[in-house]
């Protein structure tokens, strides 16, 4: 061997850098997803701890409430009239926790409110006068709505887009639900209510009810990431729209999100594909076509039979759902008037 050949130090050709440039690429178009997975099953962890977290609220409120109320009662829902049918809708099922919103809830192209202090009319929904906030914050501050707490989702990503999404107006879908209404989590509020002036409002949900009163509390929702009550389908028009919509939920999977149940546990639940059951009315003693309207899936419902319904403002639904359900029928027959006596103004 010359010297000339001895001494030349060894090199990759060009051939070989290309094929090894080819292996990281691979290896990271591997591992990204997976990175990615694990980040998002994190966030799932911290989004489920949240609802542990209000559920132990929750019950501390009812423990101390006079009417042992399932959900915290906020002062705008016995109050009205709501100039808007999206401040009862919307904003109502976000209000019995929460912080102040930091950007505006658009109502429609040319109407909008901020829920905090600096609004006028907004608010009326800020963080200070949301019922669960004294069992979560010893004082809440203004700064606490820009504040990781147990109202804030990590992938809260608002309403999605959807021509049949109706829980929220169009304009304000897409933006977290944290900056515009000041919490992550929607309640699941079922009811019927006569609108706008909002007299009468009648609950088939946890809402207004007495915990004590429920049975199956491990199937009825209390608190949830709130496009799962658009998964298990609209509710704003016929029974024929009542078929489950295809969406995904927060943390990336289809047609399920992480929901809290009336007996404290929180769980990913899938809304399913037969998100109501009209078999039910022979076993509730309802006609077929209402207990089209419950809504159930597997471990899961809104409805809160065997318990009748619950008056939460107004009249009880003698007159004013007559011709939709019959008095003698769940949930009018026997229905609660936990509303008596209740320290809220307007009630």
């Amino acid at each position: 061997m010359s010297k000339r050949t001895a001494g030349r130090r060894a090199a990759f050709t060009l051939i070989e850098l290309l094929v090894v440039v080819a292996i990281i690429a691979l290896l990271i178009a591997i591992l990204i997803p997976s990175l990615n997975g694990a980040r998002e099953q994190a966030k799932r962890a911290v989004c489920l701890a949240n609802l542990r977290n209000m559920g132990m609220a929750t019950q501390a409120y009812s423990s101390e409430d006079t009417n042992e109320h399932t959900v915290p009662i906020h002062v705008q829902h016995v109050l009205g009239p709501y100039r808007t049918f999206p401040l009862w809708r919307t904003t109502n099922w976000f209000a019995w926790g929460g912080v102040d919103g930091i950007k505006p809830f658009k109502i429609t192209t040319t109407g909008q409110l901020t829920f905090n202090d600096n609004d006028p009319e907004g608010k009326k929904w800020s963080g200070r006068t949301r019922p669960l906030n004294k069992y979560v914050y010893k004082n809440l501050s203004a700064s606490d709505a820009l504040k990781p707490t147990i109202f804030k989702c990590p992938s809260d990503a608002g309403y999605r887009l959807h021509g049949l999404t109706d829980d929220a107006p169009k304009e304000s879908q897409n933006t977290p639900c944290i900056q515009i209404l000041g919490n992550s989590y929607r309640g699941s509020f079922w009811c019927w209510i006569t609108y706008p002036d909002v007299h009468n409002v009648f609950t088939m949900s946890a809402w207004g009810h007495r915990i004590s009163s429920l049975v199956n509390t491990s199937e009825i929702i209390l608190f949830g990431e709130p496009n799962f009550f658009n998964m298990i389908g609209n509710d704003t028009g016929t029974l024929a729209d009542l078929a489950p919509i295809n969406l995904y939920g927060w943390h990336k999977r289809v047609m399920t999100d992480n929901l809290l149940y009336c007996d404290g546990s929180a769980r990913t639940t899938q809304a399913g594909k037969t998100a109501f059951t009209r078999g039910l009315g022979a076993d509730m003693g309802i006609s077929q076509n209402n207990a089209a309207m419950i809504r159930r899936g597997k471990n899961w419902r809104l409805d809160t039979y065997p318990t009748p319904g619950a008056r939460i403002k107004g009249a009880q639904p003698r007159w004013w759902l007559e011709g939709v359900l019959n008095i003698n029928e769940w949930p009018i027959a026997g229905a609660q008037d936990n509303m008596k006596d209740h320290p809220v103004p307007g009630s």
